[in-house]
């Protein structure tokens, strides 16, 4: 073999190379999208499933067993939370158990309510609710006086899910509202 043969076969070896490194690049870029993609299903799943559970359950305790004809009749907006025996078993501050389906009765019982998912990846999310009263004719606006009006925000997070400038995770937010419905 001469040098310009030589020199060939290491043009094509370097060819080879280059070619093997940018499939070799494209499967790795196109497996992180799906990963992501599959974080992102995950977690608006997780918050979807969280919200159709929230929205199952009676809007306030006080309208249990009797209907609500004015706003202060209503649980004020600082006793927002579980009421006196609807505790959880709480790992490190999270429900783990789903405790939440058979202990809680009413929509405000979920605020500040902190649950772990694992997915079956052994990704873990964390899931946290926000209830709070709104202003009727602005349901953006939050209200320090109860109204027949609840927003529910559900925010999940997971360690992988991207990052603002400050490092902090930026969750994926559904958001719905409960109304109180009088049928007198």
């Amino acid at each position: 073999m001469n040098t310009g043969q030589m020199m060939l076969v290491i043009g094509a070896f370097a060819m080879l190379a280059t070619l093997a490194l940018s499939i070799n690049g494209t499967i790795i870029n196109t497996m992180s999208l799906s990963l992501e993609s599959e974080m992102a299903m995950n977690a608006h799943a997780f918050a979807q499933s969280m919200l159709d559970e929230i929205l199952t359950k009676w809007y306030d305790q006080k309208a249990i067993s009797t209907k609500i004809y004015n706003y202060s009749d209503m649980t004020p907006t600082n006793q927002l939370g579980p009421e006196f025996g609807e505790f959880l078993t709480l790992v490190n501050g999270y429900d783990l158990l789903f405790g939440s389906l058979n202990k809680f009765n009413d929509v405000d019982d979920y605020h500040r309510y902190k649950r772990k998912i694992t997915n079956n990846l052994g990704w873990v999310f964390e899931v946290v609710d926000s209830i709070q009263y709104v202003l009727e004719d602005d349901p953006d606006v939050y209200s320090s006086t109860q109204t027949f009006y609840k927003r529910i925000n559900v925010y999940v997070y997971n360690a992988n899910m991207a990052k603002d400038n400050a490092g902090n995770i930026i969750p994926i937010v559904m958001k719905d509202f409960a109304v109180y419905r009088r049928y007198f």
